[in-house]
């Protein structure tokens, strides 16, 4: 009995073993897929922003090389939802609505395979040849012509480790930087002769703490503004911008800044939530006179969120880490969810310090847009499925589903199964037998979730190292000095400035002032007991 069973040479394989181990026939399956698509009707929906609205947009990366050296094929498919084009793009970029995950499976008996071809249907999906522009035009140029008219937009990235969240936010801050610059020198001539002004503050969300990226890492409170409907940081440092250099530089000072580490997934993943707030203000000619109008665009850069598995090799810090940025990303989808339902907010925002920096996102009045990035390795299928699914939520797909309190799991598209076939065991033996002739070993070990192992210490080659608070003050102090150093002489004197007047200025009567502005009255002599009282709530 027991030569035969050495003799077997099927073994019970996880999942993303198996897949790069009979990926030729997967890859087959989803090859014929693609060849045999059809390009079905899907719903045509409004692409104008509509007040309250959520647009749910999804991009996917291209495969990168040492995924393909590792064996790893492209599971992701963006299909056209239709053939026309559209204009916005102006470039001729297909319009597609449609993405597919294709999850391959095995039968219990470890010999039939399968293959579940899960459907999504978003407002727009942009395949790996996207750039971009292509992105920052449909995704969140429409939110920055908001902000510039008064109105609150907020654009979102949202995806695991590693799936492009922290490039595609970059090059929006780009974008964002010289539209908003732009459209306010051709919104001047029209308006008024007062000029309008911009400013941008950047601060980040870890855990249960808020930290400003501008001010040295100074913690942050968030208070309830007396219009009730926002809450603020404070006391946080915003820097009145007159260019578009000026704001780039802000914003890669904040960026050199942001907490970071090594994970098992990433060698620089963001650890932390990173909101950029850009406020325009601008004279408006009303028959009443001149009015000051101020509109705002919040730039989000989620944390990845993880699995289980990429996390096998972290420590108990990382570990504790992972959980809150899990914990804060639920509580997330559970507002959007409620909202895009129609449903009232009441205390849902305070689950989380993030979802109570980002009420105004949950307004009525505001606009918002979700971008879910995914990567199509075949290593993260179970990560692309729960972005997707979780996309669905916050798209509003599930009316009438089982709610998140009745069922463990997510669900959302429709999934079609195909038979791809069985594993020759002639053809497995043989493959064995050359590769023991052969004595090829591999460089290093390979763990279960697909990521490369040091086999001299046993552990991941970029596993992260444990840190005392004191080592991790000190490591902030040497990034803030090389930011600042990078900064020109008057961008360090305006963000010097800027500095002294924390908490100040426009932040003070954002809070106490602007509550007339949104529909709500004015505020009374109780000021202070008020501003208490939102600070005890948040």
């Amino acid at each position: 009995m027991g030569n035969a069973e050495s003799s077997n040479p099927l073994k019970n394989l996880d999942k993303r073993t198996a897949r790069r181990e009979y990926r030729e026939a997967f890859s087959a399956a989803i090859v014929s897929y693609r060849e045999n698509y059809v390009n079905k009707k899907v719903s045509e929906k409004n692409e104008e922003w509509q007040d309250g609205s959520i647009q749910v947009f999804v991009r996917k990366r291209p495969l990168f090389k040492h995924e393909v050296d590792n064996f790893e094929f492209d599971v992701v498919t963006a299909c056209p939802g239709n053939n026309r084009r559209t204009k916005k793009e102006g470039v001729g970029y297909p319009n597609m609505k449609k993405v597919v995950v294709h999850d391959a499976r095995m039968h219990t008996d470890m010999i039939r395979q399968f293959m579940n071809h899960n459907e999504f249907e978003f407002d727009r999906v942009f395949d790996e040849s996207a750039d971009n522009d292509t992105v920052y035009a449909c995704a969140a140029r429409p939110l920055v012509d908001i902000a510039v008219k008064g109105g609150f937009s907020t654009c979102m990235v949202y995806g695991q480790t590693g799936s492009g969240k922290t490039f595609t936010m970059k090059s929006i801050y780009d974008s964002a930087a010289r539209d908003v610059f732009a459209q306010l020198e051709r919104a001047t001539q029209r308006f008024s002769p007062t000029p309008p002004s911009v400013s941008v503050s950047f601060f980040e969300v870890a855990g249960d703490s808020c930290s400003d990226l501008l001010n040295e890492f100074r913690p942050l409170q968030l208070l309830t503004a007396h219009d009730g409907g926002s809450v603020h940081a404070f006391p946080l440092v915003e820097v009145a911008v007159s260019s578009r250099e000026e704001l780039a530089a802000m914003i890669q000072m904040g960026l050199g800044v942001r907490s970071t580490a090594a994970t098992g997934v990433h060698d620089a993943s963001s650890r932390s939530h990173a909101l950029l707030l850009l406020h325009v203000q601008r004279p408006d000619l009303t028959p009443e006179g001149e009015e000051l109008l101020e509109g705002s665009l919040t730039l989000v850069d989620l944390a990845g969120s993880e699995h289980r598995i990429d996390s096998m090799h972290h420590g108990k810090e990382r570990r504790k880490e992972t959980g809150k940025i899990n914990a804060s990303l639920m509580a997330l989808k559970d507002c959007i969810r409620q909202r895009v339902h129609g449903q009232q907010l009441s205390h849902q925002f305070r689950k989380s310090k993030l979802t109570m920096a980002l009420k105004r996102a949950f307004l009525p009045a505001a606009h918002t847009a979700v971008i879910a990035t995914v990567s199509p390795a075949s290593k993260d299928t179970e990560h692309s499925l729960n972005t997707l699914r979780h996309a669905c939520m916050m798209h509003g797909q599930q009316d009438g589903a089982a709610q998140p309190s009745e069922t463990r799991f997510v669900v959302g598209g429709e999934v079609h199964t195909v038979q791809v076939g069985e594993v020759s065991l002639t053809q497995v033996a043989r493959r064995n037998q050359q590769l023991r002739k052969a004595g090829q070993a591999p460089e290093g070990l390979r763990t279960d979730n697909g990521n490369t192992v040091d086999s001299k210490r046993g552990r991941a080659a970029n596993q992260e190292v444990e840190l005392s608070d004191k080592d991790k003050a000190r490591l902030r102090r040497l990034a803030e000095q090389r930011s600042i150093s990078k900064l020109d002489p008057a961008s360090r004197q305006l963000l010097e400035r800027s500095r002294r007047e924390a908490g100040g200025g426009r932040q003070s009567r954002r809070i106490r002032g602007l509550g007339s502005q949104l529909g709500a009255p004015p505020p009374q002599e109780e000021e202070e007991e008020e501003v208490e009282e939102g600070q005890e709530e948040g």
